[in-house]
């Protein structure tokens, strides 16, 4: 019996809802009802948070502000402001000690918090929220000398083909052992132009992108697993067969060598992509956050701001952090003195993952999990609601599904959402034309056209469907 499962109540920390029985319903668990939240510093950066502002900034905005930091008991004084770049300020990083314990659903209040915050807030001046952290759990590469990669085998042309532009979020990319430098997106108004910022938008000598984690024009990926340059020639191998279109791939490095980024970072990076004309965002990443709505600024951003704009959204369903499901664990067992299952945990609509719990059916959201065909990997997310597509692994075995890196001497093989997000993009970037990406883009058009004139590519498959696992019960057809 398949209890129908529905989206939580707000709250900051982890809200976690199972059954008891198939007698009993789900029940949401608000861990704001416990008094320590030992996970929460991991969660989300302390001492900082997100101000962005309903209109211009201000000088006079900005002390209203202060002055309700101070009735909160935040000195003020010591408050730091920090920008995307030098001259929009799209969105500001407040640093201040215990800055982070002001937030609350109505905005700022005065009066510490102890565990009631929201994690979002919004007065008439601006919407804040906090510094959320988003990991990339990837499993360790062999070592060098056995993951070597190989030149490509394709020719490398983008004569009489469309460009399409994919900005990639993530910890950069190795721009002189792997990818060959046609494939990398290149800002020609910085390189052609004179002085330190010809093309005045304040980020200084960015050929190739921007790295937000050193403020610098440096996008050389220092990820242990490089996790990052793996995204970027995934998607790349989908394009070396295309007919139609070529791709160029924009770093934005918004993760560090830890593979830990955060939402400031994204957010500042999701400008550039839409200043500079990236007609695809790979976003390989996300972070475990529950309220009613989801978070009001990144949701607003990318299924409006973008989806006006033309920009598809590819993201990660999000794999299982085994300290993410032991927390949750915990809260429901404190709560109603039972254990809450592994496979419970992977459903979005339960345990919610964003940015991929912003996909609706029409919206500029696509979401990408892993699947054999039958049924999705066990350590990726899942829904009915939110998933749109499973990418078929290129090796199955009792206890995962992996997919082979490409341009490798010798075969290797890794698993995550997070490849299954870049083939995805891949493919979709590969197959669909460039004029699909015009005003107000609806990703449904684009999976229609894919599923019409690949050949194939798009697969339903009734397991999937009935499972309720993945959206109408698509799924990627590897060939």
């Amino acid at each position: 019996m398949n209890p129908k499962f529905r989206s939580l109540l707000p709250s900051l920390f982890f809200i976690i809802a199972c059954c008891y029985s198939c007698t009993h319903s789900y029940k949401p668990v608000r861990s704001d009802e416990f008094k320590q939240d030992r996970y929460a510093e991991q969660r989300y950066r302390a001492n900082e948070i997100l101000v962005m502002y309903k209109g211009i900034p201000s000088d006079a905005r900005r002390q209203t502000i202060k002055n309700a930091l101070l009735a909160a008991g935040v000195n003020p004084d010591s408050v730091k402001i920090k920008t995307c770049n030098d001259c929009n300020a799209y969105v500001e990083l407040w640093e201040g000690s215990e800055i982070h314990t002001v937030i609350h659903e109505e905005g700022i209040r005065a009066g510490t918090v102890s565990g009631g915050s929201k994690g979002v807030g919004e007065d008439t001046l601006a919407k804040y929220s906090l510094n959320f952290i988003q990991h990339l759990p990837v499993e360790p590469l062999p070592t060098t000398r056995e993951y070597k990669f190989k030149d490509f085998e394709q020719p490398v042309s983008g004569s009489a083909k469309d460009t399409i532009i994919v900005a990639v979020l993530d910890t950069g990319i190795d721009t002189v052992k792997v990818v060959r430098s046609e494939y990398l997106w290149k800002n020609k108004k910085e390189k052609t132009g004179s002085g330190t910022d010809p093309d005045s938008n304040c980020y200084e000598k960015d050929i190739f992108g921007w790295n937000f984690i050193s403020k610098s024009n440096d996008v050389r990926d220092d990820h242990l697993s490089m996790h990052g340059t793996l995204v970027s020639e995934y998607i790349i191998k989908e394009f070396a067969t295309s007919p139609k279109n070529f791709v160029q791939i924009m770093s934005l490095k918004t993760h560090d060598h830890q593979g830990q980024g955060d939402l400031f970072s994204a957010i500042c990076a999701l400008h550039y992509a839409m200043d500079k004309g990236a007609n695809i965002v790979n976003a390989s990443w996300g972070f475990y956050y529950y309220q009613d709505d989801p978070h009001p600024y990144l949701d607003s951003l990318i299924t409006e701001v973008m989806k006006e704009k033309g920009i598809l959204f590819v993201t990660a369903s999000g794999n299982k952090i085994d300290q993410v499901d032991e927390y949750a664990k915990m809260i429901y067992q404190n709560e109603h003195g039972v254990t809450i299952p592994d496979s419970v945990l992977r459903n979005l609509e339960i345990h919610n993952f964003y940015p991929a719990c912003i996909a609706e059916g029409t919206n500029n959201v696509v979401v990408a999990t892993t699947t054999n065909g039958s049924r999705i990997s066990a350590t990726q997310n899942y829904s009915s609601r939110y998933v749109d597509f499973g990418v078929m692994a290129d090796t199955i075995g009792p206890d995962f599904m992996k997919f082979q890196v490409p341009f490798t001497t010798n075969p290797v093989f890794i698993s995550g959402s997070s490849f299954a997000t870049a083939i995805l993009a891949g493919k979709i970037g590969a197959l669909t034309d460039k004029a699909a990406y015009r005003i107000n883009l609806n990703k449904q058009d684009i999976i229609n056209s894919i599923q019409s004139g690949s050949s194939g590519t798009i697969q339903t498959s009734t397991d999937l469907d009935s499972r309720n696992l993945v959206r109408d019960g698509r799924y990627i057809k590897r060939e």
